[in-house]
C-alpha cells in the first residue's frame, strides 16, 4: 500500500494512494503468478486525477514431458478525469505452445498467439517504448523453429502474420486495416569455443500499405557460461522481429543478454 503526495514544479501537486496484490504457485509441473493495482491520484485543481487499475500474470505448464504451455497478461487501464482523451488503455496478452522432444532435443518449436490493443494518452510511450508512436489492436500469429544440423550448427526460421488496425488518433473512425507478414531464415555458427555468430535475413510483406521491406541481423554472442549469453549485433533493417513493434527505427547497433534454466 502507498500513500503519499507527489510535488511537481511544473504542474500542480497531487495526492496517491495506491494497493497491490499479488501472489504466486509452484510446482513440478506449474508455475503461476498474478499481481493486481489499484491507484486513485487526486489534485486540488482536478487536473491531474486519475484512476488507474493494472493486472499483470503468467503460467508456465509442462502438459507432458515434450509440450510446455506458456501464457501471460498485462493491462493497465487509466482514466482521467478531464476526459477520454487523456486516458490510456493497454492490454496485451501471449498465449503459446513450446515443444522440445525429450529423446530429440536437436528441434525447438514454439508456437505462439498474441493480442494487442495500445491506445496510449497523451505523453505516453507505445507498447514498443516509442514515443510518440500510433495506437493499435493486433492479433498476431507466429510459428519460431530451430533444429540443430550438428553440436556447432543450428539453424532456425520463424513466420509470422499480424491481423489489425492502426492509427494516430484516439477517434475509433481514424483505424485503418495493417496487415503484415514476416519471414525470417537464421544460421547460429560456433566459430570458436563459448563464441557464436547468428546470421539471419528478413522479408516483411504488408499488404494495406502495398510495401515489401528487407532486412538483415548479424550478431555475435560470447556464452559466459551455461546459462548465459551476452551479444553485439547490428540490425540492418529498418524493422524488428515483433511485429506488433510498427515503429520501423530499429536500424543500428545493439547490446543483448540471454538467459536460460
Amino acid at each position: 500500500m502507498e500513500i503519499g503526495r507527489i510535488e511537481d514544479p511544473d504542474a500542480s501537486d497531487f495526492d496517491r494512494q495506491s494497493v497491490s496484490l499479488g501472489g504466486g504457485y509452484s510446482d513440478e509441473a506449474l508455475k503461476a503468478s498474478l499481481r493486481g493495482e489499484v491507484r486513485l491520484e487526486d489534485s486540488a485543481d482536478n487536473t491531474r486525477d486519475r484512476q488507474t487499475y493494472l493486472l499483470s500474470g503468467g503460467a508456465n505448464w509442462h502438459t507432458n514431458p515434450d509440450w510446455t504451455m506458456q501464457a501471460n497478461f498485462d493491462a493497465a487501464i487509466s482514466n482521467s478525469d478531464l476526459g477520454l482523451v487523456m486516458d490510456g488503455d493497454f492490454v496485451k496478452t501471449n498465449f503459446g505452445f513450446a515443444y522440445r522432444p525429450v529423446d530429440n532435443d536437436r528441434l525447438n518449436l514454439l508456437m505462439r498467439y498474441t493480442f494487442l490493443y495500445d491506445v496510449p494518452g497523451p505523453s505516453k510511450v507505445i507498447a514498443s517504448g516509442a514515443n510518440p508512436g500510433p495506437a493499435q489492436r493486433s492479433h498476431v500469429f507466429s510459428i519460431d523453429a530451430n533444429y540443430d544440423l550438428t553440436p556447432q550448427v543450428t539453424i532456425g526460421g520463424k513466420y509470422g502474420f499480424r491481423l489489425g488496425e492502426t492509427s494516430f488518433t484516439r477517434d475509433p473512425a481514424d483505424f485503418t486495416a495493417s496487415s503484415a507478414h514476416l519471414a525470417i531464415a537464421r544460421i547460429d555458427a560456433e566459430i570458436l569455443k563459448d563464441l557464436d555468430l547468428i546470421l539471419d535475413g528478413r522479408v516483411l510483406y504488408m499488404p494495406d500499405a502495398g510495401t515489401t521491406d528487407y532486412g538483415a541481423v548479424t550478431s555475435l554472442y560470447y556464452g559466459v557460461n551455461d546459462n548465459l549469453k551476452v551479444g553485439l549485433g547490428y540490425n540492418w533493417g529498418k524493422f524488428s522481429d515483433d511485429l506488433t513493434d510498427q515503429t520501423f527505427d530499429d536500424q543500428g547497433i545493439f547490446f543483448n543478454v540471454l538467459g536460460k534454466y
